[in-house]
């Protein structure tokens, strides 16, 4: 309340909530507390009002439109009901919730709660402002703690029991479960088959690596053969274009000599032919030439 629109909010709802306005009775009919009475008691909330004094008049349809199922509010801890008159058709919800938790766990009180929001959206109030009410009504529910009722219901089913009383109760709980473990053998034995289990996955895992280690070795060793392979086939075609190469060089200069050999022996016999010419014997030069030319021919041929 220190800020101006909190002030503001404050004068607002006490105007709304003022003994003025709500001037008509406040007792709702029988029927109507005899239904809140068994939602109460079947939800497992205290059942009478701690805090909301005011309600809807006394035969509004607040009191029959607002539903009162405890079955609805024992699974969704809230009161829903739709908003009446004209208005509502513009409104972007067409719903309205009152939760029985913000109520601090009251039925009593959700419900008077629920009464006067329908019963203001009956009297022309907009969304916000009866969302406002509502709020400041949560807020007098959550100003101070439950009072202690002796035979009302509490949300663990029980009557008047001290909050304290819950912390020992889980002490006792944890008391419990821990006097509850398994005995030390039982927890040695299964210590044992965890580190068992441990030891045949570690097992596991040192054999793959050693599986994937000889796979590894195998490849660069195939990859080694590859290549000694590949370079000895090299060597080898280099070493026979060498030596053909040599061979075609060999052939090439026997031919040129046995050439050189058969151009001097002609020239031999040429010379011959001219000193017999010069010297006059005609009757055998023939036969000389003929006799060259055929040594020379079964020569060539062998």
């Amino acid at each position: 309340g220190g800020c101006k629109l909190g002030q503001d909010h404050t004068r607002w709802c006490g105007r709304r909530l003022a003994p003025a306005a709500l001037a008509a009775p406040t007792e709702a009919p029988a029927a109507t507390r005899a239904i809140s009475a068994l939602a109460s008691a079947s939800v497992g909330l205290s059942g009478a009002a701690r805090w909301i004094s005011e309600d809807a008049p006394a035969g509004h349809p607040a009191h029959s439109a607002v539903p009162t199922d405890a079955d609805w509010a024992s699974r969704k801890k809230e009161i829903r009901f739709k908003i009446p008159g004209e208005k509502a058709k513009s409104m972007r919800f067409q719903e309205f919730r009152v939760s029985v938790e913000k109520a601090h766990r009251s039925a009593e009180d959700a419900y008077r709660i629920a009464r006067l929001c329908y019963w203001r959206f009956g009297e022309g109030d907009s969304h916000s402002q009866v969302t406002r009410m509502r709020d400041a009504l949560f807020a007098r529910c959550a100003a101070t703690p439950p009072p202690p009722l002796a035979g009302a219901a509490n949300l663990d089913g029980g009557a008047g029991v001290d909050p304290a009383a819950g912390r020992g109760k889980r002490e006792s709980n944890l008391q419990a479960k821990g006097a509850e473990s398994p005995p030390a053998p039982v927890v040695a034995a299964k210590m044992a088959r965890v580190a068992d289990a441990d030891a045949a996955a570690g097992a596991a895992v040192q054999r793959g690596e050693r599986r994937s280690e000889a796979v590894q070795g195998q490849v660069e060793e195939r990859q080694e053969q590859m290549n000694e392979s590949r370079k000895e086939k090299k060597t080898k075609k280099t070493k026979k274009k060498k030596k053909k190469k040599r061979s075609s060089e060999a052939e090439k200069a026997r031919w040129e000599k046995k050439k050189q050999k058969h151009v001097a022996e002609g020239m031999r016999k040429a010379q011959k032919s001219a000193t017999l010419e010069s010297s006059g014997k005609w009757d055998t030069v023939g036969v000389d030439i003929a006799r060259a030319f055929l040594a020379t021919t079964s020569k060539e041929e062998t």
